[in-house]
């Protein structure tokens, strides 16, 4: 897989992120975003962000204890052994940010701090999909290995 299609595929989460917000704070209002991301961060960051971070570091601690066998061996000599690991690891990122942020901006009321606490909540919620989207790859591959 090229650098750059790798690399676009980050862009895209990132733009996408940017725009849903963007579209949310002229839809509803920048004020009535932050209002309520303000009254549920911490609900979020319990419920939500918790819960994804939890899950995307149980992914990588899987992905970890699985390296030394024969389908990942097979991954890495394919080359997409350290895309699905920085995947894994760009998801434990987002998850974890959006999470602090979240935290965060409960207990500081600053604008600059909520949106991006709210662009992080967004990047995380579209990251979701993709981390989901990966584990279901990797099971695809796993079976195409299977079969060889």
């Amino acid at each position: 897989m090229s650098r750059y299609l790798i690399g676009w595929g980050y862009a895209v989460e990132i733009a996408i992120s940017a725009l849903v917000l963007l579209v949310l704070c002229m839809w509803l209002s920048t004020e009535s975003v932050l209002a309520f991301l303000r009254s549920a961060a911490l609900d979020i960051a319990t419920l939500f962000g918790a819960v994804m971070l939890a899950a995307a570091l149980a992914f990588l601690w899987t992905f970890f204890s699985k390296a030394d066998t024969p389908f990942f061996r097979w991954l890495d000599s394919k080359g997409a052994f350290q895309v699905y690991l920085r995947a894994t690891a760009y998801a434990v990122l987002v998850s974890l940010l959006s999470t602090f942020s979240l935290v965060i901006y409960k207990h500081i009321d600053d604008r600059n701090l909520g949106l991006a606490a709210a662009f992080l909540l967004v990047l995380a919620l579209i990251n979701m999909y993709t981390l989901v989207s990966n584990v279901i790859g990797l099971m695809k591959l796993n079976a195409l290995f299977m079969r060889q």
